[in-house]
């Protein structure tokens, strides 16, 4: 598949002030943040997409089954019957930019500008996931929402597979000793295509399995 690569005009303050947990902080701080976010962002996302057997959970690859562990990514893919498993980085140069920050003792600027890199990785995503509904929409199938290792039960071991999968390393993605993706803000999930009209909804805290999830809803 070719690299795509998304261009952000804007990031969601709502989501940068929730992800720093600093709501009542300077609009101006928080501005600037995301000003800077939209400038040091370089976004890069690929994607492929996999027949899948959602009854044995096996992802076909060249002729052989990658089987999905965890009962969590079982039911998000119930009655799936293709996988888009997706990459998605937004580069090294916020990264840096957010460590000068720290290095210089701009504490907050840092903790902003790394919540507003969050945002940015996030939105970029979500630019890739319309492309894939394009496809989708095309053979007739509705989206799932995307699912990453380490959600629920689905061990963040199978990082690995779904980076070569993926094929992330075409966009700079690297794997730590620990499993971490590098650059830091990179994301890699799995999609589910469904023949059904109603499995596209917007994610719901109460509802997911992840309970220790930093950036959920509050209140769910």
């Amino acid at each position: 598949m070719p690299i795509y690569t998304p261009r952000l005009t804007e990031l969601d303050e709502k989501e940068v002030r929730r992800y720093s947990r600093a709501e009542k902080i300077e609009q101006s701080l928080i501005d600037s943040a995301i000003s800077d976010a939209i400038i040091y962002a370089n976004p890069h996302g690929i994607f492929n997409i996999f027949d899948y057997d959602y009854k044995s959970s096996n992802i076909i690859f060249d002729n052989k089954n990658i089987f999905l562990r965890g009962s969590s990514i079982k039911k998000h893919l119930d009655l799936c019957e293709k996988v888009s498993i997706l990459a998605v980085t937004i580069g090294e140069d916020i990264e840096n930019e957010i460590s000068n920050a720290s290095a210089k003792g701009n504490y907050t600027h840092a903790l902003l500008l790394d919540a507003a890199a969050t945002e940015a990785v996030e939105e970029s995503a979500d630019l890739l996931e319309k492309i894939i509904e394009r496809e989708a929409n095309r053979e007739g199938f509705f989206l799932t929402s995307r699912f990453s290792p380490g959600y629920g039960d689905f061990p963040l071991t199978m990082q690995e597979e779904i980076l070569e999968l993926a094929t992330g390393k075409k966009i700079g993605i690297s794997l730590t000793s620990s499993l971490m993706l590098m650059p830091r803000k990179s994301i890699t999930a799995i999609i589910g295509f469904k023949r059904e009209s109603n499995t596209r909804k917007n994610h719901n805290c109460s509802k997911c399995d992840k309970t220790d999830c930093n950036f959920r809803n509050k209140g769910e």
